[in-house]
């Protein structure tokens, strides 16, 4: 499977960092700096797909911490 986002590169490094030190099936190609986010590309398997949003809600959480006034959902 193919995901693109858009990512600042503080997020982007640690998630780099993540699948490197877990040895996770992804591959990350960076793309453009866009008005200071990066385009990246992740493509990985699609058995691994179930996993792929809450790893990236995750490293985003614990990143960031929850939003001022923000609504977990």
């Amino acid at each position: 499977m193919k995901t693109r986002r858009l990512l600042n590169p503080k997020l982007l490094s640690i998630i780099v960092e993540k699948v490197h030190e877990e040895n996770l099936p992804v591959e990350i190609n960076e793309g453009e700096n866009k008005d200071g986010l990066i385009d990246v590309l992740f493509v990985y398997p699609d058995s691994f797909h179930p996993a792929f949003d809450p790893l990236m809600d995750n490293i985003f959480n614990e990143t960031f911490g929850p939003l001022e006034g923000g609504v977990e959902l």
